[in-house]
């Protein structure tokens, strides 16, 4: 199965030449140093972040996953933030696994962050013959994943930049932050999922999250199950912190 070519094709090569032109740091972390950007952060639970070093119960190098769930927003690939916004995913475990992006050069970017470009992705959808699936079955999450599969693998694209769409308001900034599916290719134009990345490694465990979250019943809303507290709103990480934590070995406590 592959994409068909649509009327918006142009278009979309048009977008990804432009962010791609511009680099991936620009993208994925606007007026921050490089280190903030190709360093990211991914949160997952302690039943899985607790196997990542340093920790007392790593099971060696792990390498961070690359998952194929159909409920994630932009298909398959590895889901993470640049340290630039440091407990934006918080939402998703108390374990942070931070991890390096050694080379993005060449990379083909798609700048969901602008909602002209995002719409592109819609247009497109409208015009392949899996879109009827999406609007008229129960299967919906399935073929969105199908869908946001075949864009990535029709124009190539190795990461989507995009705003939040879950979040808790004093993790996530929905206007300002910014997550990445960073795409892992099995061969050229095929995508792969189910495997361990090879694109962003050296991943460990390095922050310790002081909460943990339930989804409201629409699923956009995190809830705090313990909540804010004075002595937690002084443990708020900068990215020079997460960072240093990484470099050393270091285990970080984090609340907000």
């Amino acid at each position: 199965m592959s994409g068909k070519p649509t009327t918006v094709d142009l278009e979309i090569e048009a977008a990804i030449a432009q962010a791609s032109a511009i680099g991936y740091a620009a993208n994925a972390a606007p007026g921050r140093g490089p280190n903030e950007s190709r360093t990211v952060i991914k949160y997952t639970g302690a039943k899985h972040g607790g196997r990542y070093p340093p920790g007392p119960n790593s099971k060696g190098a792990v390498g961070l996953y690359v998952s194929p769930s159909p409920g994630f927003t932009w298909g398959p690939g590895v889901y993470a933030c640049p340290i630039a916004y440091p407990i934006s995913g918080a939402i998703y475990g108390r374990c942070g696994i931070v991890a390096q992006i050694p080379s993005t050069h060449g990379w083909k970017i798609f700048d969901a962050t602008d909602q002209a470009i995002a719409n592109l992705y819609v247009a497109w959808a409208q015009q392949q013959p899996l879109y009827p699936m999406l609007t008229l079955t129960a299967h919906a999450n399935w073929a969105n994943h199908l869908l946001r599969t075949l864009f990535k693998e029709r124009f190539g694209i190795d990461v989507v930049v995009f705003r939040p769409d879950e979040f808790h308001n004093r993790y996530t900034n929905r206007v300002h932050d910014r997550w990445l599916a960073i795409s892992e290719w099995s061969a050229p134009g095929k995508l792969a999922s189910g495997v361990t990345a090879t694109r962003v490694v050296q991943a460990q465990l390095t922050v310790i999250l002081a909460e943990e979250f339930e989804p409201t019943l629409s699923g956009i809303r995190r809830n705090a199950l313990i909540g804010p507290t004075p002595t937690l709103a002084t443990m708020l990480p900068t990215p020079v912190d997460i960072l240093n934590a990484y470099v050393s070995q270091q285990l970080l406590w984090v609340g907000a």
